[in-house]
């Protein structure tokens, strides 16, 4: 998997960032990925360090900001499996995204941290939010922690 990272095809690095979160072992091939040219490859190579416990947790905050909205996504997922000291406020700050599925996966990461202060207000925050996924995905985590 590690040497289709340097595969001319975008669709072969997206299936090995994909691969690699699948077999769950941490790779360096990951944060190669991770600043890949193709936005795509960077969304799954984000979502992918996270999903084997081995979060780029630096290089996701970084990503809560480059213009394309998949990108996004993958930091904001990855971010959900970095501690919360580190992830929270970025995190927090997603939730004020134009697009809605970052908003949504911004949530989703959050709710993992619910009963901290400042998380459990943007959770409220997002109990108006133009999305109703958003709103149900805020609902369910605030309910959790009462």
């Amino acid at each position: 998997m590690a040497a289709a990272a340097g595969d001319a095809s975008r669709e072969v690095r997206v299936q090995a960032a994909r691969g690699l979160g699948v077999i769950g072992k941490p790779s360096e091939a990951l944060a190669v990925l991770a600043r890949d040219p193709d936005p795509l490859v960077r969304a799954e190579a984000l979502e992918s360090s996270g999903a084997v416990g081995a979060p780029l947790a630096d290089l996701a905050v970084q990503a809560l900001a480059d213009p394309a909205w998949q990108v996004r996504v993958g930091a904001a997922r990855c971010l959900g499996a970095a501690g919360p000291e580190h992830a929270a406020g970025p995190l927090v700050g997603a939730l004020a995204d134009a697009n809605l599925d970052v908003r949504k996966a911004a949530v989703l990461a959050l709710g993992a941290w619910a009963e901290r202060p400042e998380v459990a207000g943007a959770l409220r925050g997002a109990l108006s939010d133009s999305d109703a996924d958003v709103r149900a995905h805020a609902r369910r985590a605030l309910a959790r922690v009462g």
